[in-house]
């Protein structure tokens, strides 16, 4: 057979140049092949890595109620109280410190629009409402605590539950998942690692004592949608929209 202007028989296999064959063809032949499956290697691969590159872009998104100053000195307040108690933790930055209603994950970039727009919708028809901080609590009981947390309630605290059912409504119908765990409003002051549990002792007394701090209110009227950048100093967010509580009358 020929392959290219070189006579060439196989055996075995493999290619073996016929007798007679001129050395520098051979190895022009040889490094055109080279050249040539690099080429193919790179314009096969390259579209693939940008167009991959991009479907895979991700944001890591929640909605969230921005607190006032004084409740993040709460915060900060019971975390250097529990520290001086011997506690250890790793302790929430107060200026992080917001009320979770809905936690997407990761999030491709090509849907954020939507994703705003259903918020928008679902929010702006609710009116504004206050709640309370006070209370102390943890997860998922006293004799083995994993987060240590602040309560929100209030008498409108029903405005709230359903100011959250309509967000989680509004996220199911874009393809979300639906919230497996019930609603439970509260600001975290510390997550417990398994090596730190040693420390947390006299929990219900110390508990006792951050819910004797007077109510604080927590006024409400708009829910920010933010971005979450893990970083090794600790998370970076980043508001990315804001929705007013537009509703008139209850």
């Amino acid at each position: 057979m020929m392959i290219g202007a070189l006579p060439v028989r196989r055996h075995a296999g493999a290619e073996v140049y016929l007798p007679g064959t001129p050395m520098i063809a051979v190895r022009a032949m040889l490094e055109e092949r080279v050249a040539n499956r690099v080429y193919y290697t790179r314009i096969m691969r390259t579209p693939f890595r940008v167009e991959d590159a991009a479907m895979s872009e991700v944001w890591r998104l929640f909605a969230a109620i921005e607190v006032p100053q004084d409740v993040r000195e709460r915060v900060d307040q019971a975390g250097r109280l529990l520290a001086n108690a011997g506690w250890r933790a790793k302790w929430v930055t107060p200026d992080r410190t917001h009320l979770t209603l809905r936690f997407y994950g990761n999030v491709e970039r090509e849907r954020l629009d939507a994703l705003q727009q259903a918020l928008r919708e679902a929010i702006e028809r609710e009116s504004t409402f206050t709640l309370q901080a006070a209370g102390a609590g943890v997860f998922p009981n006293p004799r083995r605590p994993r987060v240590l947390w602040i309560g929100l309630g209030g008498h409108e605290l029903q405005f709230l539950n359903r100011l959250q059912t309509g967000i989680d409504r509004a996220s199911v119908d874009l393809g979300f998942p639906a919230e497996e765990r019930a609603f439970h409003p509260h600001l975290t002051v510390a997550r417990i690692k398994p090596e730190d549990l040693s420390t947390i002792t006299w929990v219900e007394r110390r508990l006792a004592e951050l819910s004797a701090f007077p109510p604080l209110p927590v006024p409400v009227d708009r829910v920010t949608l933010f971005r979450s950048e893990l970083r090794r100093t600790g998370p970076i967010y980043t508001p990315l929209d804001e929705f007013p509580l537009n509703g008139v009358g209850r």
